[in-house]
């Protein structure tokens, strides 16, 4: 797809993601400009991610507020109807828009750790401030964040960046390399662990004590679902937020000639947000689970509505 044939807020949004990015990294590691780095990968990526939310309807980028129908007005495209027309506008912060990006597309994985490009972008923006490594720290996760959005929004990163692509692609290689070797020094420091908890003990003792650790609690969000642990091969906990997806299903029941019952059923997907292994230690991240497949959603069994669409119909009445 090219930029132009986006609809009016996606293209507005994104081209303004692609200037603030490019100046990004025209600043790149310099010292005097370390702020204004900081704070256009800031911007690049919160516009970037309400472009793809606009992508998919304008008003998924809207924001409670008092002006929140003069908002919705401008963003389904009748801003004469506003009373306050685009001054009334209130969207979604960074943070907010990353994370619905997150819960729609999959390869967007946005990490806790990821709200640092905004943290930088806000330090720069208040008090024009900015160290070199906090901008282009802020500068990595913008672009690893920004590419799986021109992924999905068919945009070719060529285009996008202009003449900064090739150090975009170098920085995405760089974001590659230092996810590895972290993950990598996890799983050594996990088999230490390991190591020196088992320490003098041998055949049956060996085996108790390991029995006793396979019995610690880890922690849960809302569902766990085990995977053996890549560090020490025992059974570890994958840690998932659990998410509604599509429409309900319903299934009508007759009682008789104009009565009927229904039951509504919604599907739910188990999105993995981490890995914890109660024997060795090993405490993986969402972007840690990459290298070893656990990262992607799991079906699990749907959730009865009947009473919320009950509500709703009666409600509705």
């Amino acid at each position: 797809m090219l930029l132009h044939e986006l609809d009016e807020h996606p293209r507005r949004l994104l081209i303004s993601a692609g200037i603030q990015a490019r100046r990004c990294l025209e600043d790149y590691g310099s010292r005097d400009d370390a702020a204004r780095a900081a704070s256009a990968a800031g911007v690049a990526l919160e516009h970037a991610a309400k472009a793809y939310l606009a992508h998919l309807h304008p008003t998924l980028i809207a924001a409670p507020s008092q002006t929140l129908f003069d908002t919705l007005l401008v963003l389904s495209g009748h801003p004469t109807l506003s009373r306050r027309a685009t001054a009334g506008v209130r969207t979604v912060s960074g943070v907010i828009a990353c994370e619905r990006v997150s819960a729609v597309l999959p390869t967007f994985r946005f990490a806790a750790a990821d709200r640092s490009v905004f943290a930088a972008r806000d330090g720069a923006l208040h008090f024009a401030v900015a160290t070199p490594l906090a901008s282009q720290r802020a500068a990595k996760i913008m672009v690893r964040l920004i590419e799986p959005i021109l992924i999905a929004l068919e945009i070719d990163p060529a285009t996008f960046w202009k003449g900064y692509h090739s150090t975009a692609t170098a920085l995405l290689d760089e974001s590659a390399d230092e996810l590895r070797t972290a993950v990598d020094a996890k799983l050594v420091t996990a088999r230490q662990r390991l190591q020196a908890r088992l320490a003098g003990f041998h055949g049956a003792q060996r085996e108790a004590m390991l029995e006793v650790l396979r019995r610690r609690s880890t922690g849960s969000v809302d569902y766990d679902d085990t995977r053996e642990c890549p560090a020490c091969g025992e059974e570890g906990v994958l840690t998932c937020s659990v998410e509604d997806e599509g429409e309900p299903e319903v299934e009508y029941e007759r009682l008789g000639e104009e009565e009927y019952t229904y039951t509504a059923w919604i599907a739910r997907v188990a999105y993995p947000v981490g890995f914890e292994c109660p024997v060795c230690g090993l405490d993986l991240e969402y972007r840690e689970l990459e290298p070893f497949d656990m990262e992607e959603g799991i079906e699990i069994e749907g959730r009865d509505v009947s009473d919320e669409l009950e509500r709703y119909f009666r409600d509705a009445d």
